[in-house]
């Protein structure tokens, strides 16, 4: 194969790649879960006990915008 004709080839496929179809997505950040929820139902599940839920000091049944869970589909 020729210099041209490979230079031709990767001309192309960088056109195809910088310029083909992009592919866009969101996030969906629910925040109406409280701290102890969010550990109880999020990070641990059923059968899991937990107690002395704090987030930067406040207690775990007060809602806070810092902190939510999220939806990647």
């Amino acid at each position: 194969m020729s210099y041209s004709m490979m230079l031709a080839r990767a001309a192309s496929l960088l056109l195809i790649f910088l310029f083909g179809p992009r592919a866009m997505a969101q996030l969906v950040v629910g925040t109406t879960q409280s701290p102890s929820a969010l550990v109880q139902n999020v990070l641990l599940g059923n059968g899991v006990a937990v107690s002395n839920v704090t987030f930067n000091g406040a207690p775990g049944n007060v809602l806070n915008d810092q902190i939510g869970d999220f939806d990647g589909t």
